[in-house]
């Protein structure tokens, strides 16, 4: 069945691992391995350099609690979660918090018109009765045709404005309601004097093919759908018909109705959404637009938006699969038989049940070329029903476009599973819809995913300061931790030094970085690039800030161990070099921008001065008080080492600006 089927689609679809979490994944385990590693490497030295048992666990378990990295998915979890609540903030909820991150990787967006990019609020704007018919006699017909309980904004517009008399029908006997195949809607009503009326109303195409009129009238009356068309309205046409009650066999008649007229309805784009697509097309984001709408509604309310430069480039749904059929074709594809669609791909039953007539759809693994080919520059498909959004949402995943798509509705459901991110609609969407979605839109607003495009991006600028702080951090902590005991040198750590450097390294990664103030506007797209934290100037530049910071380090322990010989002398200057650097790291990456980030610097250097400088603490974490020349050695040392970070900074924002 096509409800089966389309439970069927939505299971088998399965939440793969983001981007993202793939590389924070694959570093965990790369410092996870070395660090294991290093650990039963000096404990083995240093059992060789007779230190004894005690010595060399001690030494292994102090590296271990430095070097293994339980900070990296302790703060994307903790990011994820402060993405969704600002996210929620937007009027967007969402349902799965990876979805924050997956969102700023979006290329295309795959949106409805109706609600999204307009209000949804269709207002009754031009009656075009045909000869004979008044204009209040052909409202009336169309609102024959109508359901109270639809919930469809048509119906509404419709029922409010026709007369309250039914022009004295009595009893709704048959509804056929509006379907995809059929687009259109027709109800028999029995009348007063016993005969029964039926009223049909719906696509102009469809109920001219259903009317009396001839070739010539109808061409005309498709001229005038035309013209309200280019205007941005939505168009129906509406017609009735008397029925015998002797013939009528409770089937909907598709034939013989005479023609009423033309009714047009305005939909006023919303605000904000023709600065949100401009946003989109100056960061390189493709905007498609997706309506079942008449081609020149669409082209008109796309243009009025800003699509295509607001020279929109409008193909119709029909017209995009025979060109995919085609390129399938010429590339030597196999299309399936009728009967094979109809067995394995629930939107090819509805279609081929309601129409058997028509031609199977065409098929999406045509060469990606062709695809590409077919859909270059595209920015609106008009006559699309639902059912047909997993068609072109999987076309363009072929194309190399990461996919967010828009849907309300339960035939929605495989589209909104298949696409890179699904985007319910949380006013007028099923629940269905948003059970299957990654982000609900609270607001049903298209300037809304813009939005949140724009927070999923700001939360992989804030998660790429977060790890640049501590792998800049953490290189000299484990490397000094390492290579000091490694040189026959006494411990430069202690187990209670760990946590005391750990306790300022985990607050600041998880607060000074996660409410970094946003960059203006959305940054262009790097199509084709491998996800991943930095590139390989960006790695360069972590580890020689790490190499400076470490090399200061040993060399201010070596020298102040050399000079006095006083094991927690030098055990202090270089924990300051350590905290120094770690503060300018902090304040660089951050520019102090927040609360959180001065407090941090603060915090680091008031317990830095605490620990040392205060005779009965710094006795009892094994320090000794420094000196004033100690203290210069100790901050020129850390100055110089964390002020190379700004290189990172310097290389982020040339990312940020670099060519799509």
């Amino acid at each position: 069945t096509l409800y089966g089927e389309i439970v069927r689609l939505a299971l088998e679809g399965s939440h793969a691992r983001t981007p993202l979490q793939a590389a924070i994944g694959r570093l965990v385990a790369v410092l996870l391995v070395a660090a294991l590693v290093m650990c039963l490497v000096l404990a083995a030295i240093r059992l060789y350099q007779g230190h004894g048992f005690v010595d060399a666990l001690l030494s292994a378990v102090t590296l271990a609690v430095a070097a293994i990295p339980e900070e990296f998915p302790v703060v994307f979890t903790f990011f994820l979660g402060a993405g969704v609540y600002r996210l929620a903030k937007r009027q967007a909820l969402v349902r799965r918090a990876v979805a924050v991150e997956n969102i700023g990787r979006i290329t295309c967006i795959c949106s409805d018109k109706t609600g999204t990019m307009t209000e949804g609020r269709l207002v009754l704007a031009h009656r075009e009765p045909a000869d004979g018919i008044a204009a209040d006699q052909l409202l009336d017909g169309a609102a024959l045709a109508s359901r109270e309980d639809s919930g469809d904004p048509m119906d509404v517009a419709l029922l409010e404005r026709s007369s309250p008399a039914r022009a004295g029908k009595s009893e709704r006997v048959a509804t056929f309601p509006f379907t995809e195949a059929r687009r259109c809607e027709s109800a028999v009503w029995r009348l007063a004097s016993g005969k029964y009326l039926a009223a049909l109303k719906g696509a102009p195409e469809t109920v001219l093919a259903r009317s009396t009129l001839d070739g010539t009238a109808r061409r005309a009356w498709l001229s005038k759908v035309a013209e309200y068309a280019r205007d941005g309205h939505k168009v129906i046409a509406a017609a009735t018909r008397e029925l015998d009650p002797a013939e009528w066999r409770e089937l909907e008649p598709d034939a013989g109705f005479s023609f009423q007229g033309l009714i047009a309805f305005e939909d006023p784009l919303r605000e904000g959404v023709r600065e949100a697509v401009r946003s989109c097309t100056e960061a390189g984001i493709r905007v498609i637009m997706i309506t079942g709408d008449h081609p020149g509604t669409a082209e008109s309310i796309a243009r009025e938006a800003g699509l295509g430069n607001a020279n929109p480039k409008v193909i119709t749904m029909d017209v995009l699969e025979k060109g995919l059929a085609t390129a399938a074709d010429a590339a030597g594809v196999a299309r399936p038989d009728r009967q094979a669609a109809a067995s394995v791909d629930a939107r090819a039953a509805a279609r081929v049940d309601a129409q058997s007539h028509a031609e199977p759809p065409a098929r999406s693994d045509a060469h990606p070329g062709a695809r590409a080919d077919v859909l270059a520059g595209v920015d609106v498909v008009a006559r699309a029903v639902p059912t047909q959004k997993l068609d072109l949402v999987k076309m363009l995943q072929a194309t190399g476009e990461i996919v967010a798509v828009t849907g309300d509705g339960v035939n929605d459901v495989p589209a909104l599973q298949a696409a890179d991110i699904g985007i319910a609609m949380g006013e007028r969407g099923t629940r269905s819809a948003r059970e299957v979605a990654a982000i609900v839109l609270l607001d049903d607003n298209f300037r809304t995913i813009v939005g949140a495009i724009g927070e999923g991006r700001q939360l992989f600028r804030n998660l790429q300061l977060s790890f640049a702080y501590l792998l800049t951090v953490h290189i000299p902590l484990v490397l000094t931790a390492a290579i000091i005991p490694l040189s026959g040198y006494p411990l430069l750590y202690l187990p209670i030094h760990i946590v005391w450097l750990e306790l300022l390294i985990h607050p600041t990664a998880l607060l000074v970085f996660q409410d970094h103030p946003p960059v203006k506007g959305l940054a262009r797209v790097r199509r084709g690039h491998r996800a991943g934290f930095y590139d390989a100037r960006g790695w360069l530049v972590i580890l020689l800030v790490g190499a400076v910071i470490t090399v200061t380090t040993v060399l201010s322990y070596s020298h102040a161990l050399g000079q006095s010989g006083d094991v927690e002398h030098a055990r202090s200057i270089a924990l300051a070099v350590l905290i120094i650097a770690g503060g300018t790291i902090t304040a660089v990456l951050s520019e102090l921008r927040n609360w959180a980030a001065r407090i941090m610097v603060l915090a680091a250097a008031l317990s830095l001065v605490l620990m040392i400088q205060v005779p009965e603490i710094s006795t009892r974490v094994h320090l000794r008080s420094l000196h004033l020349e100690d203290w210069a050695i100790a901050a020129v040392s850390g100055v110089l080492g964390g002020a190379l970070s700004f290189l990172l900074n310097l290389q982020r924002r040339g990312a940020e600006r670099g060519p799509a």
